[in-house]
């Protein structure tokens, strides 16, 4: 909903009943652009569990977002070995290639999404956050409304993350959050 001092709050709440649940926070939008202190979050599930996959993706999050894109690549590729292949992983490696200015390896992204939506479900979100970081707003736009004709749960996500900045500004952007059923 983009109430990152309510969720904040509750999140710590989360924390103090149940320090050890690595789970609670790290990569959501709870922390908006503090981003620091999502990588300090995250590098503390590490050291409990450093094979949570959750929290490289909230380390690569905010590696990428602060403009630590060689970071980002490596927490991203570490949370895709651990997670077996999930797909977020690829698009979140895909957008952080995108944004970094490496298009070609953003799109080999694009083709192994592609690629591997024939053997498992990925859901069209991921391949539209990849044309997000892109900056191919026509094309992330088209795969942001597959995903929502297909309920495609990352959604929850599309007010709240800051790697949806860019399109913000867009009247599409409006649209999509009115069809989910997210205030603007």
């Amino acid at each position: 909903m983009g109430r990152q001092n309510s969720a904040m709050a509750e999140i710590k709440r989360a924390q103090e009943l149940n320090p050890l649940g690595l789970g609670i926070g790290g990569g959501s939008g709870q922390y908006g652009t503090q981003y620091d202190l999502m990588i300090e979050s995250n590098r503390k599930k590490l050291e409990l569990d450093a094979n949570f996959a959750g929290a490289y993706l909230g380390l690569g999050r905010a590696y990428a977002l602060k403009g630590m894109y060689q970071d980002a690549i490596a927490a991203f590729q570490k949370g895709l070995d651990v997670s077996g292949g999930a797909p977020n992983y690829l698009s979140f490696l895909g957008y952080t290639y995108g944004v970094w200015g490496k298009r070609n390896e953003a799109r080999k992204i694009l083709r192994q999404l592609n690629q591997l939506s024939k053997r498992k479900y990925v859901s069209p979100y991921e391949i539209g956050l990849v044309y997000i970081g892109l900056g191919e707003k026509d094309m992330a736009f088209d795969w942001l409304q597959k995903a929502v004709a297909d309920r495609s749960i990352p959604l929850v996500r599309l007010k709240a993350w800051e790697e949806m900045a860019s399109l913000r500004s867009d009247p599409r952007y409006a649209e999509l959050l009115s069809r989910i059923g997210l205030p603007q």
